[in-house]
């Protein structure tokens, strides 16, 4: 699975156990309201809706199949990112680019 290909396309998770909370509290199937037109606003929230639970089960599977290893990360908001792109990549997710984040390098004087 590709973030950007087929109806999973994209997902972001800064945190494995916020991501799978977050997914686990999503309705089981589909939205089941869906507009008579096509491209409308809310037919594009749907659609996304629908991407984001395709793309977190399949993930969620890669990493239930995968070997629970443990990786060493520093207890903060970086090592966090960083636990999580390792599982992913560990699991074989297949994953076109993997982002982490520190803040905190604001130089500007205000």
């Amino acid at each position: 699975m590709r973030p950007q290909d087929g109806a999973g396309r994209f997902s972001a998770m800064r945190d494995e156990e916020v991501f799978f909370e977050t997914f686990d509290n999503l309705p089981g199937t589909m939205h089941p309201v869906r507009p008579k037109a096509a491209n409308t606003p809310h037919s594009h929230v749907l659609e996304t809706y629908d991407s984001a639970q395709i793309t977190a089960g399949a993930i969620l599977k890669r990493l239930q199949n995968s070997a629970a290893r443990h990786f060493d990360f520093p207890d903060s908001a970086l090592g966090t990112q960083l636990r999580a792109a390792t599982r992913l990549l560990d699991a074989r997710v297949d994953l076109s680019v993997v982002k982490v984040v520190q803040d905190g390098y604001d130089t500007h004087d205000n």
